[in-house]
């Protein structure tokens, strides 16, 4: 875990404003990870460094979590899912998951969006929570980092595209209306 780059300092001081005022700054482009950071330091007790480096660890582990469910969803055999999950594990070691950096933070909770995405698209009894959690993460997304709302309403909008495909269709079984709530 560093300190060395992108512009960490930054955020540990905007972390220190919402500590310091109790509000979030005008000029908090990404307040989602800064008021996070400050509600890990005001409940544990750790000093604004220490929980700058748990956080990474936190949204590792949320990755890995992500990755688990999602690859869950394609492969319900233990050694297929071990497989691909072998795969992703260098991305959850790589350099953004041991910054803390908004962007990287984003990125590594888009596993676990896709399942809940998944999860609406569904269509059993479960479908209504999955739409309101994915609803709930959609909202704070957008505050934590305006390139991974994008890359989202990106995967939603193909995947509405590929609801207009009859093949697609048949084999997705997509409820507009769901898919449009969630958008």
């Amino acid at each position: 875990f560093s300190f060395v780059d992108e512009d960490v300092f930054t955020h540990i001081g905007m972390i220190k404003d919402i500590l310091h005022t109790g509000f979030v700054g005008k000029s908090n482009m990404y307040p989602a990870i800064h008021v996070f950071g400050s509600v890990i330091s005001l409940i544990s007790g750790l000093n604004i460094h220490t929980v700058t480096m748990v956080i990474p660890g936190l949204f590792a582990i949320i990755f890995m979590l992500g990755n688990y469910l999602l690859l869950k969803n394609f492969f319900p055999d233990s050694s297929k899912l071990l497989y691909g999950l072998s795969f992703t594990l260098p991305l959850c070691c790589g350099r953004a998951a041991t910054l803390f950096i908004p962007n990287a933070e984003a990125y590594l909770v888009l596993p676990l969006i896709l399942y809940l995405i998944i999860g609406c698209l569904r269509g059993n009894e479960n479908t209504k929570y999955f739409a309101i959690l994915s609803i709930t993460v959609g909202m704070v997304i957008v505050f934590w980092h305006p390139l991974i709302t994008l890359c989202v309403l990106i995967l939603l909008g193909t995947l509405y595209c590929l609801h207009l495909i009859p093949i697609v269709n048949t084999s997705i079984h997509l409820d507009k209306s769901i898919l449009l709530s969630i958008m």
